[in-house]
C-alpha cells in the first residue's frame, strides 16, 4: 500500500486529522440534564417529525468533512494509484551494481581536489540515477549491489527524499576494495532480482569503469551471455562510466591514465637461513603510453625500508621488466618483505605495493631418504654428495633417515625432501608424502639400481594422476663403459640439452660460457620414459633437459626424404630464384647426411643450419635464408622442419618436473652419485654439478601456487587429525607492524607477540578420513596473513608439551590485470550490451528517468474537485445550523420601568 504514496510519511498524520470530524460529531451529541419547560415541549414535538432528514443531512456533513480532511492528505503525500484516465499505473524497479574492484580506484586531480572513479561512481548514482527516478509518477524501488558482495543488498528502498538521504548515506559507508570480481557475476545477481517482477518496468545500472580487459578478453564470454540473458527479457540497460578522462560522443577510442603497477614479487626460496642473503625478482609493469626512467623500487622488511635492496628501472610502455635485489634477514620467523612505487599523480595507489614472506630460521631442514643409506654415505654415494652440497653451502641441515621416515606424520616440517634410489614405500609413506606436496612442499626424486618401476608407475605416477612426473621404463638402460663413451666424449656435441632455457634448475648454468662443460656430462645409466604411454595435463609436467637422440639414422630418413622434396617446389618457383643457390646447398649437404651412417645430432645441426643461414652480404651464391624462412607461406614449412630437427637431436628426458596442487615434484632419471653418471664428480661436467644442485634446492622451496595468491582468493589446506587440532586462529599483519603496532588497527589479539596483529578470528576444520581441512577466504586486503594451528600432546615424544603452537603465513597480493587502464571503446561496450546504451557523466542522460506527470498534488481537477467538496460542506453546515430569515425581525425586548422613589 506504501509504494502508492511519494511522501508515506503522512499517512499516521493523516489517519488522526479523519477521525477529528467523527469525535466532534460525537462531542456535539452529547446529553445535558432536561428541565421540562412548556414552551419547548412544542418544539420538541415540531423537531420529532423532521428528526430523519435531520440525521441524514448531519450524517452527509460529517462524510463531507471527513473526505476532505482524505483529500487533504492525499494532497500532501502525493497519492499516486490510478489516474484519472482510469489506467493502472507500472512500478519501476532500478538495479544499481557498483563495480568496487581496485581499478575504480584510479584516482586524478582535478581543481586542486583528489578524485578517483569510486567516488565519481557514488556521485552518479544519485544524481543521475536516484534523483531523477524519484521524480516519476510511478513507484520507483532502488536496489544497490556492490560487485564484491553482490548478496548484500546495502540500499533496497522505494525512492523519496528521505531515502536518497538513506542512499548517500549508505554510498558513503563504501570502499573500494582489492578484490578483482568479474562483472558477469554481479549481472547475473541482479538477473534473480528481474525474475521475481516480471510485470515491473525493470532498469539495469552497470556503474564501472570499463576497462578494456574485461569486454574484448576472452573471459568475456561470460559476461556477454548475462548481459544477453538480460536484454532478452526486457530489462533495460544502461552502461555508467565513471573512468576519467570523461568520454564525449565524438571519442572512438576513449583516453586512459598512466599506470605502473608492479606485478610480481618472488623470492627464490620461501624458506632462508638467518642472515644468509636472499635473492629476490621484481617485475613491474608500464601500462601508460610514455616510457618511464629512473622509476625507484623500494623495499621493505617488517615494515622498516632497506635501502640495500631498492632497484632502479627504466621501463619503455607496455614492458615489464625485471630486477633483482638481494637482502639478508636477522629476525626469525616469519618475515614481510614488501615492493613499493612513489605514489602517482594519476592512476592506482593500490598496485604500488606487493608483498612476499620469507620464513627464517637458524638453519632450513632438508630430509634425504635413501634406499640404501649405509653405501649411500660413502663418498660417490648418492647422500654424500648431497649432504656434502648442502653443508659447504651453509645454513641447510640435512637429515637423512631410512624410507621409514616418511611414515612420520611430521614431514611437514622439512623445507624439501629428497628421495634417492628408494625402492618403494608403505602405503602410509604414500600417502604421507601426497599430503605433504599437495599442501605447498616439495620433493626431488633421483633413481638408481634399488628403484622399483611397477612401484612408481602403479603407486606415484597413476597414468598421469600421482606424484610422478611420468612413466619408466621396466628397466634402466644397458650400462656403458668407459670406452664406450669416450668417442662421444670427443666429439663436441652437447651430452645434455635444455628445452627450457629460462627454467629457473638451467637458467645460469646453461650460460655460453657454461654450457660447453655438457659436452662432457657422461650419463651411462638412466630410466627411459616410453613416451606413447606418457599421459599428463597440459601445463602441469615440463621436460626441463633432455638426452640426446642415440637411435639410427635409418630411423628418420623417410621423414627427412620428404622434407627434401617439400624444398624442391620453392627451388623451382622462378619468384624464388634468389634463394634458389642457398636453398640447393642445404638439400644436398642434407640428403649426404640422411644417406651416410652418421650420427643424429650431425642431421640436426644440418636442419638447424636450414632455418639460420643468413648468408653472406652481396653473395648471391649465400642468400639470406632467414629472410627466406619469415615469408608467410613458409611458417608451415619451418615448423615442419623444426619439429624434425627436435625429433631427431632429442632422445629421451633427463630431468622433468610437475606441479601437483600447490606443490612441486622434480624427477632427475639417474642417480645424484656418481655410480651411473659423473656428473657428481669425475668428469669435466662436474663444474656444473654444485650449481645446478643449488638451483634445484632453492627451486624446491621457492614457494610453488602457494607464492602468488590474489586477494578474495581461498585458500585450502588439510592436515594430520592426529597430530593438529582441529580448529586454528588467523591473524592479519599490516606493514606497518615492526615500526608503528598502533597503526594496525582492529581487534587486537592479547598475546604480546601477536601485537600489532588484526585478529581475525577462529576457523574450524571439517574431519575427512583422518585429516583436517581449513578453509579460508577472508582475505579482502593485500599483505601477510599468518595462521595459528594448535598441536596435540605427543605421548611418544620425550617432553612434549600440552597447547604448542605451529605459525603458517601466506601473502594475498592485488591481481595484476587490474592494474591495466585501457579502455573498451563505445561500439564495443554497446554491442556486447544487448542493445545498452553507455552512459557519460555531465550528460544529463538521467533526466529520462523522470517520466514525470502530473499526480494528484499537481492536478487542477484534484483542486476543482476539492474546492466544490468544500462549498458543498459549507452550505450544508449553515443550512443546518439556527440562523433567523432574512425577512424576519427579532422582537424587541421591553425592559420595565423603574418607579420613581
Amino acid at each position: 500500500m506504501f509504494t502508492q504514496f511519494l511522501n508515506p510519511a503522512y499517512l499516521a498524520a493523516g489517519a488522526a486529522l479523519i477521525s477529528l470530524p467523527i469525535i466532534i460529531h460525537l462531542i456535539n451529541r452529547m446529553r445535558f440534564k432536561r428541565i421540562r419547560w412548556a414552551a419547548m415541549e412544542f418544539l420538541l414535538k415540531s423537531q420529532k417529525r423532521n428528526r430523519r432528514r435531520l440525521i441524514i443531512e448531519q450524517l452527509i456533513l460529517l462524510a463531507l468533512r471527513c473526505l476532505l480532511v482524505l483529500l487533504a492528505v492525499l494532497l500532501v503525500s502525493r497519492f499516486l494509484g490510478l489516474s484519472f484516465a482510469g489506467f493502472e499505473l507500472q512500478n519501476t524497479i532500478h538495479v544499481v551494481i557498483l563495480d568496487d574492484t581496485p581499478s575504480m580506484s584510479d584516482h586524478w586531480r582535478e581543481e586542486g581536489d583528489t578524485r578517483d572513479c569510486f567516488r565519481t561512481a557514488k556521485e552518479l548514482i544519485v544524481k543521475e540515477i536516484a534523483k531523477n527516478a524519484k521524480e516519476a509518477r510511478t513507484a520507483q524501488r532502488l536496489v544497490l549491489l556492490p560487485l564484491s558482495e553482490t548478496s548484500r543488498r546495502p540500499f533496497d528502498q522505494r525512492l523519496n527524499d528521505q531515502s536518497i538521504q538513506d542512499l548517500e548515506k549508505s554510498l558513503a559507508d563504501l570502499e573500494c576494495t582489492a578484490l578483482r570480481t568479474e562483472l558477469a557475476q554481479g549481472v547475473e545477481a541482479a538477473k534473480e532480482i528481474f525474475d521475481k517482477l516480471p510485470q515491473d518496468k525493470r532498469y539495469l545500472y552497470v556503474v564501472s569503469d570499463f576497462r578494456q580487459r574485461d569486454w574484448t578478453d576472452p573471459e568475456s564470454a561470460r559476461l556477454n551471455k548475462a548481459l544477453e540473458d538480460v536484454g532478452r527479457s526486457g530489462v533495460r540497460i544502461n552502461l555508467v562510466d565513471a573512468a576519467h578522462p570523461f568520454r564525449n560522443d565524438m571519442q572512438r577510442t576513449p583516453l586512459f591514465h598512466d599506470n605502473l603497477a608492479i606485478v610480481d614479487l618472488q623470492p627464490e626460496t620461501r624458506i632462508a637461513a638467518r642472515d644468509l642473503p636472499v635473492q629476490f625478482r621484481v617485475r613491474v609493469a608500464n601500462h601508460g603510453i610514455s616510457e618511464r626512467k629512473n622509476i625507484r623500487v623500494a623495499v621493505k622488511v617488517n615494515g622498516s625500508e632497506r635501502l640495500e635492496g631498492s632497484v632502479n628501472l627504466n621501463i619503455r610502455p607496455g614492458e615489464t621488466p625485471e630486477g633483482t635485489f638481494q637482502i639478508a634477514f636477522n629476525e626469525l620467523g616469519f618475515n614481510q618483505v614488501s615492493a613499493n612505487l612513489e605514489n602517482e599523480e594519476v592512476g592506482l595507489q593500490i598496485d604500488n605495493v606487493r608483498y612476499a614472506v620469507v620464513d627464517v630460521r637458524k638453519q632450513v631442514p632438508v630430509l634425504i631418504v635413501d634406499g640404501d643409506l649405509s653405501n649411500g654415505m660413502k663418498p660417490g654415494g648418492d647422500t654424500y654428495h648431497l649432504q656434502t652440497l648442502l653443508t659447504v653451502a651453509r645454513g641447510y641441515q640435512v637429515f637423512p633417515r631410512s624410507v621409514n621416515e616418511l611414515e612420520q606424520p611430521s614431514i611437514d616440517q622439512y623445507a624439501c625432501i629428497y628421495i634417492l634410489n628408494v625402492r618403494d614405500m608403505s602405503e602410509k609413506a604414500v600417502k604421507n608424502l601426497e599430503n605433504y606436496v599437495a599442501a605447498g612442499g616439495s620433493v626431488a626424486f633421483f633413481m638408481g639400481e634399488r628403484v622399483r618401476p611397477e612401484f612408481y608407475n602403479e603407486r606415484l605416477y597413476k597414468k598421469g594422476k600421482g606424484l610422478f612426473p611420468a612413466p619408466l621404463a621396466d628397466r634402466p638402460t644397458p650400462p656403458m663403459s668407459d670406452k664406450e663413451l669416450e668417442p662421444d666424449m670427443l666429439d663436441g656435441q652437447f651430452k645434455l640439452f635444455v628445452r627450457l632455457e629460462n627454467h629457473p634448475l638451467f637458467k645460469e648454468v646453461w650460460a655460453p660460457n657454461y654450457r660447453p662443460f655438457f659436452s662432457f656430462l657422461a650419463i651411462r645409466r638412466y630410466y627411459s620414459v616410453p613416451r606413447r604411454n606418457w599421459q599428463f595435463n597440459p601445463g602441469e609436467v615440463e621436460e626441463v633437459a633432455t638426452l640426446p637422440n642415440l637411435r639410427s639414422m635409418r630411423d628418420y630418413a623417410g621423414e627427412g626424404q620428404s622434407i627434401l622434396q617439400s624444398l624442391d617446389e620453392p627451388i623451382k618457383d622462378s619468384k624464388y630464384a634468389k634463394y634458389r643457390a642457398g636453398l640447393e646447398s642445404h638439400q644436398r649437404r642434407i640428403r649426404d647426411t640422411l644417406l651416410g651412417d652418421r650420427p643424429l645430432y650431425e642431421l640436426a645441426r644440418e636442419l638447424e643450419s636450414l632455418l639460420t643461414d643468413a648468408g653472406g652480404k652481396g653473395d648471391d651464391q649465400q642468400p639470406n635464408l632467414v629472410e627466406f624462412w619469415s615469408q608467410p607461406e613458409f611458417q608451415k614449412l619451418r615448423g615442419r622442419i623444426d619439429k624434425f630437427r627436435q625429433d631427431v637431436q632429442l632422445g629421451d628426458p633427463l630431468v622433468l618436473t610437475k606441479n601437483y596442487e600447490r606443490g612441486r615434484v622434480v624427477a632427475v632419471l639417474t642417480t645424484a652419485g656418481t655410480s651411473w653418471n659423473d656428473w657428481a664428480g669425475g668428469g669435466m661436467a662436474s663444474e656444473t654439478y654444485p650449481m645446478v644442485m643449488i638451483e634445484l634446492q632453492k627451486f624446491l622451496t621457492s614457494g610453488g601456487g602457494d607464492s602468488n595468491r590474489l586477494v578474495g582468493s581461498a585458500l585450502d589446506f588439510d592436515v594430520d587429525s592426529g597430530r593438529y587440532e582441529s580448529k586454528l586462529r588467523c591473524f592479519y599483519q599490516p606493514e606497518a607492524r615492526a615500526s608503528d603496532p598502533a597503526k594496525a588497527g582492529g581487534n587486537q589479539h592479547a598475546n604480546n607477540k601477536n601485537a600489532g596483529l588484526v585478529d581475525k578470528g577462529e576457523i574450524m576444520g571439517a574431519d575427512e578420513k583422518g585429516r583436517v581441512r581449513f578453509v579460508f577466504d577472508g582475505a579482502r586486503k593485500s599483505g601477510l596473513y599468518r595462521f595459528e594451528l594448535g598441536l596435540r600432546s605427543d605421548k611418544d615424544v620425550p617432553g612434549a608439551k600440552e597447547g604448542r603452537i605451529e605459525h603458517r603465513a601466506y601473502v594475498f597480493n592485488v591481481d595484476p590485470a587490474e592494474s591495466d587502464l585501457r579502455r573498451a571503446a563505445r561500439e564495443d561496450l554497446e554491442k556486447q550490451a544487448g542493445g545498452g546504451k553507455l552512459r557519460n557523466p555531465g550528460s544529463g542522460w538521467g533526466t529520462v528517468l523522470a517520466e514525470k506527470q502530473n499526480d494528484l498534488s499537481e492536478s487542477a481537477w484534484f483542486y476543482l474537485l476539492f474546492l466544490v467538496i468544500l462549498v458543498v460542506e459549507q452550505a450544508l453546515a449553515v443550512h443546518l445550523s439556527f440562523h433567523l430569515k432574512g425577512g424576519e425581525a427579532q422582537p424587541a425586548v421591553t425592559r420595565p420601568q423603574m418607579s420613581a422613589a
